[in-house]
């Protein structure tokens, strides 16, 4: 069962504008901030002083640990993330992204984002896009993730390494470069 009305969640929550739907079974700690349309799934951890922003789902079992932020994402039942910013991306089922890694969402130079396809460079026509990343991906501590990126499911990334789409397929499985 959701709990739809706001006011049992004021307390709970810091701020709460438009709807949220909070499954029973979710925790959420303190200090934490929720903002537009969510869905926050049963089971579900939203750690101390997190933001949750901008149309975003959060799975099943998903642990969003304390002073991350999620903006404009989804994020797939049993997501593991401590201490990150995860914005317009979508994680799938069981990834694991160690503490500091990030999700870049826009380019540096703020012309539109663009992806690999099929060895080609695709305009999104989107500003605004983080990564896709497939099932149970893993990073480890401070990876950096630039906008547009897609990481096939099962890769591991190594601790402090700056990913990007000339150098993803350079990750293999183990996460070592090539």
């Amino acid at each position: 069962k959701s709990r739809l009305s706001t006011e049992p969640l004021q307390s709970v929550l810091g701020v709460l504008s438009v709807w949220i739907d909070l499954q029973r079974s979710a925790i959420v700690g303190n200090g934490a901030i929720a903002i537009a349309e969510l869905f926050i799934d049963e089971g579900a951890v939203i750690g101390n002083h997190c933001l949750i922003r901008d149309h975003s789902y959060i799975g099943k079992n998903v642990v969003v640990g304390a002073h991350s932020e999620v903006k404009n994402s989804i994020l797939y039942d049993n997501v593991e993330i401590h201490h990150n910013f995860i914005g317009d991306s979508v994680l799938d089922h069981h990834c694991s992204l160690g503490a500091g890694t990030i999700t870049a969402n826009k380019r540096f130079d703020r012309k539109n984002v663009k992806v690999n396809v099929d060895g080609k460079r695709v305009d999104t026509g989107l500003r605004g896009l983080g990564v896709v990343v497939g099932a149970g991906v893993k990073t480890g501590i401070n990876v950096s993730l630039m906008p547009g990126l897609r990481v096939k499911a099962g890769t591991v990334i190594r601790p402090g390494k700056v990913v990007d789409q000339q150098n993803v397929n350079k990750i293999d499985y183990q996460g070592d470069q090539k």
